[in-house]
């Protein structure tokens, strides 16, 4: 759980690093906007948990001793 909140730290203050840089790419968003941070994080959470969720699902119906024999 520290790593996770590690890492989402380093992450924030790197986004926020490096959004001046990229602020002539944006059109109508102020490069700090906070909804655009929050949007994009929980857009990243869903699709890590959307790519996530069928093979953990295919790996709940295996039996550990028949997905070892497989190998």
């Amino acid at each position: 759980m520290a790593i996770t909140v590690a890492g989402l730290a380093a992450g924030l203050v790197l986004a926020a690093l490096v959004t001046p840089f990229l602020g002539a790419l944006l059109a109508g968003v102020p490069p700090r906007d906070p909804v655009s941070f929050l949007l994009v994080a929980v857009v990243l959470v869903f699709t890590a948990l959307a790519a996530s969720y069928a093979p953990a699902r295919r790996g709940m119906r295996l039996s550990p001793v028949d997905a070892l024999r497989q190998d």
